[in-house]
């Protein structure tokens, strides 16, 4: 009797520490969570393409968890600030991140960040931003050939602005000049903003950046290329590819953003997780998103990845970023 009642309570005790895993994969809304604001970690500075982002869906997803985003700002060191900011936060899902592959790769491989790939849960992804060659629209090339003729012409003469020099945009301009037998020079920002408030003042001759992250500049630009396997943006018909232009293979330049938390989030709370990773798959797979964002030229931008998806393609993502070492080194 008393190895019965042990039992009973040892039982006991893992549901109430562990919450009820038969509702875990429900995804219905929890009784008690979220019961106040929940903060979004944004390991950038305010003002930028990933604010502008995330305030498109701003709306649907505080409508739909039923209390609002505060919005936190940490920029500062490639997005490590952030991050680091995002860990030391208690893992009860009132502390969510909005992380980019690339930033959490680069600072593990680059920065020596203390956390790893699996200090995080990843609860899934909404963007698919390809990296574009950008010229002002008063520019004499017309044509991705054109550009590239005239820059092997004029080695190192011709200035390409960059978010930072650890951007994935470094990747196809180096990519390029091995390719293609030329030398760009390079030119750095200290961020996006800053480099597309250079271009539009052509201060620089191009700038190598996401498309729809610089639709601030649409208008004072026109696009050579995309760095992706093929051209799925709607306003960009025509638009060669750098591999077409080139014949030859490149790597695919994808500008992306998701959803993580600290690690331990779905062990301790499952039933909030599993309504955190449900809430965001119905929200940036709604049909009205979807249309909101086809009525500002942005229709293309959104992209759903689910979060065992999005852990998974980290390990690609690191792979890659490996491999990206390489051709900043030249090797």
């Amino acid at each position: 009797m008393k190895k019965i009642l042990f039992a009973a309570i040892v039982m006991a005790s893992i549901f109430v520490c562990t919450g009820n895993p038969g509702k875990a994969a429900d995804g219905s809304k929890p009784a008690d969570y979220p019961d106040r604001p929940i903060s979004l970690i944004l390991p950038v500075p305010a003002g930028g393409a990933v604010e502008t982002g995330v305030r498109i869906f701003q709306p649907e997803l505080e409508k739909a968890l039923g209390v609002p985003l505060a919005f936190e700002f940490f920029g500062g060191a490639d997005s490590m600030i952030g991050y680091n900011m995002t860990l030391a936060r208690p893992a009860d899902g009132y502390s969510l991140c909005v992380y980019a592959p690339a930033s959490i790769c680069n600072t593990i491989l680059n920065l020596e960040a203390e956390y790893a790939i699996d200090s995080f849960e990843y609860y899934g992804m909404y963007e698919n931003d390809p990296i574009a060659l950008f010229v002002h629209k008063s520019a004499d090339w017309s044509t991705m050939r054109e550009f590239l003729d005239y820059v092997k012409a004029n080695p190192k003469k011709v200035s390409v602005g960059v978010s930072t020099m650890s951007d994935i945009a470094v990747v196809g301009l180096r990519q390029l000049e091995q390719l293609e037998g030329v030398e760009f020079n390079i030119v750095p920002f200290a961020g996006g903003g800053k480099a597309r408030t250079a271009m539009a003042g052509q201060q620089i001759n191009a700038l190598c950046q996401n498309y729809f992250g610089a639709s601030a500049i649409w208008e004072d630009t026109k696009v050579l290329t995309l760095f992706s396997s093929k051209n799925n943006v709607t306003q960009l018909k025509g638009v060669p590819t750098a591999q077409e232009v080139t014949g030859k293979p490149m790597a695919e330049l994808i500008n992306r953003h998701g959803i993580v938390t600290p690690a331990g989030f779905r062990e301790k709370y499952p039933e909030r997780a599993a309504f955190i990773e449900k809430t965001l798959e119905q929200v940036w797979n709604s049909p009205e998103l979807k249309a909101k964002l086809a009525g500002i030229d942005q229709g293309d931008w959104l992209e759903y990845t689910n979060g065992a998806d999005s852990r998974s393609g980290m390990d690609k993502e690191m792979a890659f970023y490996k491999e990206f070492q390489k051709v900043l080194l030249g090797e």
